[in-house]
């Protein structure tokens, strides 16, 4: 099976595997290294209400009727085969494109939710400041997905002893302008299903769907996006494992298996999907290039499965990206937020998918937006293309040429241009 998307760069055709090394000399930990415990504070359950609107809640195991909260048109799901004509959300009509943004990690250690306690006063967390530099990137995008690694905290626990992240993450997240989160990985089940469940629960309550995890045998249906006109499948997996799935439950997590990943494509295919994205958590933690099993995965993703597109999680560096014929590979982007002073590079990445003269969806190569983590900002993730401008002086701006120029000899060609 192969790839039925065209991939072109610069507007041009492409033959052969083109190499982009993102092999960042960074020192990094794993996500399992300790650092600072969070603080004891008993702050609210309540999340904060964010700066706009949120989106009116979309079931995140059905098909979604397509409600919005804002002008821009929301993705909406389905697991029916397409009429003679696919429906959209833009009351306009079908895009002539659209863009679709993709990013790594988000993982929220203690010093995260330490300071997202800080910004709320001390009495709620309140994580949406640490967004503020890139919402105008994530939310111009018709359809935005991060890698959520960790489960929200279910009701009745603590931040220990396993990893779990506040729910407010999840409105930060909305309030970004993320529509989509993958959600296979080693992590999913640290708080078993009730995590998984509050995970589900907290994504539904902002309108954001998800793909990896499930709360029922339902909600692993593969389905359909309509994002603009275009018909786009999202799926993820874990090749890493984790806490045990339940026996009785084998749909909570979606395992990378090659019988599974095939069927999952041919699904999406004949649910009309026009081009079929996979996040999949199969990376080494802290390796700069992709191990031999990574490759062979990725690559099978391509060749065998006829992925369009592949985004690869779990390492939390930036690691190389490589096209391969029609399609293209990420192996990893790095964690979008990050706590380590020596590991705070990242990247965003950006596809624009347009049509042929025929109907088809032509693929541009994507763009690269190199990010930062300035701990000294409250945790936020700044733009790092802004090192250029004069909008910053001073420590952050000496901190933006340091990110760039580490960088800058693997990325610097895909980099997109920052306006003005």
């Amino acid at each position: 099976m192969t790839s039925q998307a065209t991939w072109r760069r610069n507007g041009g055709p492409t033959t052969g595997a083109a190499l982009l090394a993102l092999a960042l000399g960074l020192s990094l930990t794993a996500c399992g290294a300790p650092e600072p415990a969070p603080l004891a504070a008993a702050a609210s359950s309540v999340a904060p209400t964010p700066s706009v609107p949120s989106p009116t809640a979309v079931e995140s195991e059905t098909p979604t009727a397509g409600a919005t909260a804002s002008a821009e048109p929301t993705p909406t799901e389905t697991s029916e085969p397409p009429t003679s004509q696919p429906s959209t959300t833009s009351s306009t009509g079908p895009a002539d494109s659209v863009t679709l943004v993709f990013t790594g990690e988000v993982l929220m250690h203690s010093s995260l939710i330490n300071q997202a306690l800080e910004n709320g006063g001390g009495r709620e967390y309140d994580f949406r400041p640490m967004f503020d530099e890139i919402r105008d990137v994530v939310s111009s995008a018709d359809l935005a997905v991060c890698h959520l690694e960790l489960p929200v905290i279910p009701d009745g626990e603590g931040m220990e002893p396993r990893y779990a992240t506040p729910p407010q993450v999840i409105d930060a997240l909305a309030d970004a302008g993320f529509d989509r989160c993958s959600t296979a990985s080693n992590h999913a089940l640290d708080r078993g299903a009730r995590g998984s469940d509050a995970t589900l629960t907290a994504l539904k309550r902002v309108g954001m769907t998800q793909a990896g995890t499930a709360g029922s045998p339902k909600g692993a249906e593969v389905r359909v996006l309509d994002v603009r006109g275009f018909r786009i499948a999202h799926l993820s997996y874990t090749e890493v494992g984790g806490n045990a799935i339940p026996s009785d439950q084998p749909w909570r997590l979606a395992m990378a298996d090659k019988t599974r990943i095939r069927d999952d494509v041919r699904r999406a295919r004949e649910l009309g999907a026009e081009y079929v994205a996979v996040s999949i958590h199969d990376a080494d933690e802290l390796a700069y290039r992709p191990t031999g099993n990574q490759t062979k995965w990725d690559e099978w993703l391509v060749e065998q499965a006829g992925v369009d597109l592949v985004i690869g999680t779990g390492s939390h560096v930036p690691e190389p990206e490589e096209a391969d014929g029609g399609a293209f590979i990420m192996f990893g982007l790095g964690n979008l937020i990050n706590w380590r002073p020596d590991a705070r590079d990242s990247v965003i990445a950006s596809v624009r998918l347009t049509r042929d003269g025929v109907g088809g969806v032509v693929a541009a190569e994507p763009t690269l937006i190199p990010t930062f983590t300035d701990e000294q900002r409250g945790y936020q993730v700044l733009d790092v293309r802004e090192h250029r401008t004069g909008r910053y002086q001073g420590r952050v701006k000496s901190d933006l040429t340091s990110s760039w120029n580490r960088v800058r000899p693997f990325i610097a060609k895909y980099v997109e241009p920052l306006d003005g």
